[in-house]
């Protein structure tokens, strides 16, 4: 979906789909991708580090080793009183202390509940992925769209989609018969847009594509 070439190293992701379409289980897949020489810290604000285990167990990750050899960090804490700049602070110093190179953060409406002005949150995310780029950070954000004030995600450049490399949308189509889940890739800084639908499974192999679609017309 990415022209080919998966994620490229040093890029900021943003993976924005309503509740269930898979965005936690893309990136499971991502942390999967941890070692040596590029360990990975996952920020969660939701579901706590027994049932991402769970759910990585499920899909034959290999997320229990990753961790026992502190290649894989599940920071989590319930949204509370931090400000953007405690957490901001809390971001970098465990991404620092890890040495980490893969980043996970589900999801970015932390940002907007850590401020009492929306546009501050967007700055912030802006400076934040400075940040991780001179850090040389690989990160992948999550985002329920209706969690963001004021903004939609139908153009690469509403939002916060436009501080990111690459925006991809997840959505359900009902097909008459079921709910199919949809990959849409919204934009790509480094590349070419693949302008296909892709029809993604949640299995016992975690997200896997189905069949590409071209859009009509």
């Amino acid at each position: 979906a990415l022209g080919g070439r998966g994620v490229a190293r040093g890029s900021a992701t943003l993976i924005s789909g309503g509740t269930g379409t898979g965005k936690t289980s893309i990136g499971l897949h991502f942390l999967a991708g941890a070692s040596d020489e590029s360990p990975a810290v996952m920020f969660g604000f939701f579901d706590p580090p027994d049932a991402l285990m769970a759910m990585a167990e499920r899909y034959r990750l290999p997320l229990a080793p990753l961790r026992k050899r502190g290649l894989l960090t599940l920071d989590w804490r319930e949204l509370g009183d931090e400000t953007l700049d405690e957490l901001g602070h809390r971001m970098l110093k465990a991404i620092d202390s890890h040495s980490a190179k893969r980043v996970v953060v589900d999801s970015i409406t932390a940002f907007f509940n850590a401020s009492s002005f929306p546009e501050r949150g967007h700055r912030f995310a802006g400076a934040l992925l400075n940040e991780f780029r001179r850090r040389e950070v690989t990160s992948m954000f999550m985002l329920e769209p209706r969690d963001e004030p004021q903004v939609g995600l139908s153009a690469s450049t509403e939002g916060i989609g436009k501080f990111f490399d690459n925006v991809v949308s997840l959505r359900f189509v009902d097909d008459g018969t079921r709910l199919r889940r949809q990959l849409s890739v919204i934009k790509v800084r480094r590349g070419p847009v693949d302008d296909r639908k892709l029809e993604v499974e949640i299995g016992a192999a975690g997200v896997s594509v189905i069949n590409p679609e071209r859009h009509p017309g």
